[in-house]
């Protein structure tokens, strides 16, 4: 976004109305936010659109879109990373692991994904490992000690 913007000579818009240089006239100023605007709209999907049709000058879209797009959660790292199949890192083989988990794992995989801002490879697997006995014991003794310890 910030490239279309620069490539029309109208970054400063982003930065906000006072930002923009004393030399343009109130009606230059007015058509380049409105540009800017106009650029932010049109390149856009109509989702993304639908949660931030609230705002009316391209600096307080771009604001929005930053809020609601370039957090630094886990769970907004995996969404960027699965959407880029993005591959490598200890993070990311991590992140794989968790993505190719059966259906038995739903749970383990959602308390590993939430809350955290990253991941390694060692804590996922050792979450797995504890997640896999605590499966095998609940087979073998039927979940009778579950259910003994409070739990059903």
């Amino acid at each position: 976004m910030k490239a279309l913007l620069s490539q029309q000579k109208i970054l400063k818009t982003i930065e906000g109305p006072d930002k923009l240089p004393d030399s343009l006239t109130v009606e230059e100023k007015d058509d380049m936010l409105e540009m800017a605007l106009g650029t932010i709209i049109l390149n856009l999907s109509k989702n993304i659109l639908r949660e931030v049709n609230d705002e009316t000058t391209a600096f307080n879209f771009l604001k929005k879109l930053e809020s609601l797009y370039l957090t630094k959660s886990l769970t907004d790292k995996i969404y960027l990373k699965e959407r880029d199949n993005e591959k490598s890192s200890d993070e990311n083989e991590a992140i794989i692991l968790l993505n190719s988990l059966p259906d038995s794992f739903k749970n383990v995989k959602t308390a590993i994904k939430y809350g955290r801002s990253s991941l390694t490879l060692e804590e996922c697997i050792s979450a797995l490992q504890y997640k896999d006995l605590e499966l095998k014991i609940e087979k073998n003794d039927g979940g009778e000690n579950l259910f003994a310890r409070g739990r059903h």
